[in-house]
């Protein structure tokens, strides 16, 4: 009888220990596997960022990153928030505001991204990425980039000097 009990204690025990894994379910699980995918693409890991994607939508998100970490670098990323789309958490909204600039222009951007995660059995895969705010050029969006023409350039404050002669413009 002792033993028997010891068995059963036993296995309560381990029961209640696996019920307080403390394992993220629902929309925990959700932001955590957004924050991971959203980190691992700002340090350049995007082999682990990859296994997040739906299948169906990972080469045109990774196409959309091409130029990370090289033509565009991220300075920061920020989840601004989550919304569930649905009473089980299956499908959630997750907003971005990543901060970036190109190393030629010297100027900080900042982009505000949308995307849309669905859960299989706790497994979220991003399947839908968009910009909904912010400056466009961080997806490969393409800009054009043109200098002011003489008649949109403010007054220069100071006379410009050219270095051809040391005679100074006008």
């Amino acid at each position: 009888m002792p033993s028997r009990l010891r068995r059963i204690a036993l296995s309560f025990l381990v029961l209640a220990s696996a019920a307080c894994s403390g394992a993220p379910m629902g929309a925990a699980k959700a932001q955590e596997v957004a924050h991971d995918f959203n980190l691992n693409t700002r340090f350049g890991r995007m082999e682990l960022a990859a296994e997040s994607i739906d299948p169906k939508m990972r080469e045109s998100i990774l196409q959309a990153r091409r130029k990370w970490g090289g033509d565009v670098r991220l300075a920061d990323m920020e989840l601004m928030g989550m919304r569930s789309l649905d009473k089980s958490h299956d499908d959630v909204d997750v907003s971005v505001r990543i901060a970036w600039y190109r190393p030629n222009e010297g100027e900080l951007k900042t982009t505000v991204l949308s995307q849309r995660w669905h859960g299989t059995r706790g497994d979220y895969k991003l399947t839908e990425e968009r910009r909904v705010d912010g400056d466009v050029g961080l997806l490969g969006e393409s800009t054009a980039s043109q200098a002011p023409s003489a008649e949109e350039a403010p007054p220069a404050h100071f006379p410009t000097v050219r270095l051809r002669g040391n005679v100074p413009a006008d």
